[in-house]
């Protein structure tokens, strides 16, 4: 009888990690995160099979410079795969919270990590760019060290965009980095992408940079311009 009940749990775990990406991601992430030990997670975290995409897609496709919007548990896997590989990239992180990027600078410092990863501290503010009366990151002062790079991977995470006052709050990440994108081949991935403030921000992308991000992966959408291997797992 024990068996006959262990083999039907066993196989109902199965027909649950099936249907779910989660722990296959994590477990393909292990490598990349087992140095921090326990991990700081938020409500607004990014997916396991997000943050796979994202290192497959850094490394398949050789990115050479990664922007990220948004700093997490997707900021210490990059920094390590980036170590880890010895891979020529430059990595950018920018975060409104200070104190939370606190934490995220200690877990990369007690990891040996920071090397892989220059994080920006940078508050929301009044925009020029910013839709409906949104703030957005206050990146005057960091202008020039943005600019020193084209950048082929643009993870956006932020700002905080979950409710309708804030819906939009997104859009200016890539309309910012109009100038400094590599439009021949990049990538570029949106969490938190069905929201309806989600939608309108991919559909102003779409018209106005011709940047359509139509591919899901969780709750998050991407989409490439050029020639890519798909990171997609």
């Amino acid at each position: 009888m024990f068996q006959r009940a262990f083999g039907a749990l066993r196989r109902r775990v199965q027909a649950v990690v099936g249907q779910d990406n989660e722990p296959r991601s994590l477990l393909l992430l292990q490598d990349l995160l087992r140095d921090y030990g326990f991990l700081p997670v938020s409500g607004s975290a990014m997916s396991f099979e997000s943050i796979l995409t994202i290192c497959n897609d850094i490394l398949i496709n050789e990115r050479k410079a990664v922007i990220e919007f948004g700093s997490g548990i997707s900021t210490l896997a990059i920094a390590s795969l980036i170590r880890r590989k010895g891979l020529s990239c430059r990595f950018v992180s920018v975060d409104g919270n200070a104190a939370w990027q606190g934490i995220i600078s200690r877990c990369l410092h007690d990891a040996g990590t920071t090397e892989g990863v220059e994080l920006i501290h940078a508050p929301v503010a009044p925009h020029r760019l910013a839709l409906a009366g949104n703030t957005w990151y206050d990146l005057d002062s960091h202008r020039d060290s943005i600019a020193a790079s084209k950048f082929d991977s643009v993870i956006v995470d932020g700002p905080e965009a979950y409710n309708d006052r804030i819906a939009l709050a997104r859009y200016p990440a890539l309309p910012f980095l109009r100038d400094h994108l590599d439009f021949e081949r990049c990538f570029v991935l949106l969490d938190d992408a069905e929201r309806t403030g989600e939608r309108e921000v991919r559909r102003r992308w779409k018209a106005e940079l011709g940047i359509d991000l139509r591919m899901k992966v969780s709750k998050s959408a991407c989409g490439f311009r050029g020639t890519c291997f798909n990171p997609i797992p």
